[in-house]
């Protein structure tokens, strides 16, 4: 994982965290290659999905 990522525990908790609220579950999450599944309604997926990718775009651009 990159050094710009929080450490692994965080990272699990803020995944699991924005997962539980966008009515998603986390399948699974592949540190290495930061693949995360999720499975769930498509539109809840999407919201998932996006609040991810926003939360941790903010840990790329440090």
């Amino acid at each position: 994982m990159d050094s710009t990522f929080p450490d692994k525990n965080r990272y699990l908790n803020l995944v699991a965290g924005i997962s539980v609220l966008n009515g998603c579950k986390l399948l699974s999450i592949d540190f290495p290659h930061q693949v995360i599944k999720l499975r769930g309604p498509q539109e809840a997926v999407r919201a998932c999905y996006s609040e991810l990718e926003e939360m941790l775009g903010r840990y790329q651009t440090k």
